[in-house]
């Protein structure tokens, strides 16, 4: 099966927590939360059910996360 364009592919990728990708950005996590929701940070998604009224984890995709930031390194 190959994977979904919008998910990462679970064998060739990392997956971060919200507190891992807030360190890398140097940001407080609800920063991390709000710029998700915005749309500014790309590779985010949940895993899992919507368990007793709580939503999924947020998780990122490493490999998504970093060719973000080595673009927005060198845009002009």
């Amino acid at each position: 099966m190959k994977p979904t364009p919008d998910l990462p592919d679970p064998m060739n990728d990392t997956i971060l927590t919200v507190e891992e990708v807030a360190k890398l950005l140097h940001l407080e996590p609800s920063t991390i939360y709000t710029k998700v929701e915005s749309g500014e940070i790309p590779g985010a998604f949940r895993l899992g059910d919507d368990a007793e009224g709580k939503r999924p984890p947020l998780r990122f995709s490493k490999r998504v996360l970093m060719e973000w930031i080595q673009k927005e390194a060198t845009r002009p």
